[in-house]
């Protein structure tokens, strides 16, 4: 099993803090995001990492770590920013990762341990992350449907009715080489125009909708999402030192 760390983006949303380094570098509990990853992926583990950089790639400078590049971050979404890796993607089981997220090594071992070709763990205890986050939760929410056989049937879409949600996506995904060929088969078959910005749940609605089967993995694991300044107030009062 390897791992992919996507990590491209200049993440504008924390403002100053990004201004001289890429979002993965920003600290949670004095320790940059990525180091939190990498240390809980081995943990796991899993010893061959590979991150996709573009904002400020100079910055990355890690040892017995597989660097892939987008150079056109600016112009691009995190979809194409997955694409550059496919030489990993192609060849051997993968788990891919956000650079702005943090998660348990538990979520990784059992990941590794469920055999279907694109597999997502889901979070069963958003609601009280979402309460904290947010003066209302629906202004960011994304929805999440799974049915009785644990394929996700919808995902990312607005959500109008928040006891609907059956969890929340955490910007992990396993994949096998037969997983990602689904993939970028479908992504090949898109204009430029429309693959360069499109998000990674668009991708995933347009594999349902494809028929390709996303298996749903429910996890009870404490996870964090960081995408602004207040978030990192919320993980650092969770987490006191």
């Amino acid at each position: 099993m390897k791992a992919i760390i996507l990590a491209a983006g200049r993440g504008s949303r924390l403002g100053n803090l990004t201004e001289d380094k890429p979002k993965c570098f920003v600290h949670a509990n004095g320790v940059p995001l990525i180091i939190h990853q990498m240390n809980t992926l081995r943990k796991a583990g899993i010893h061959e990492i590979a991150i996709v950089r573009g904002y400020k790639k100079e910055s990355f400078e890690f040892e017995n770590v597989k660097y892939f590049d987008n150079d056109n971050w600016q112009n691009t979404n995190m979809v194409m920013s997955l694409y550059e890796a496919k030489e990993w993607l192609s060849s051997d089981n993968c788990i891919i990762t956000y650079s702005d997220i943090l998660f348990e090594e538990n979520t990784i071992l059992n990941l590794c341990n469920i055999d279907n070709d694109i597999v997502l763990p889901y979070n069963l205890n958003w609601r009280s992350l979402w309460e904290q986050r947010f003066d209302n939760p629906l202004d960011d929410l994304e929805s999440f449907k799974i049915d009785e056989l644990g394929r996700i049937t919808e995902i990312g879409k607005k959500v109008i009715d928040i006891d609907s949600l059956q969890g929340q996506y955490m910007g992990i995904i396993k994949t096998t080489p037969k997983g990602w060929l689904d993939i970028s088969v479908l992504i090949n078959q898109l204009d430029d125009s429309v693959k360069n910005k499109m998000d990674f749940t668009t991708l995933l609605n347009l594999l349902i909708n494809a028929q390709i089967v996303l298996k749903g993995m429910p996890c009870n694991d404490t996870w964090y999402e960081i995408d602004n300044e207040k978030d990192l107030s919320v993980y650092h009062l969770l987490n006191p030192k």
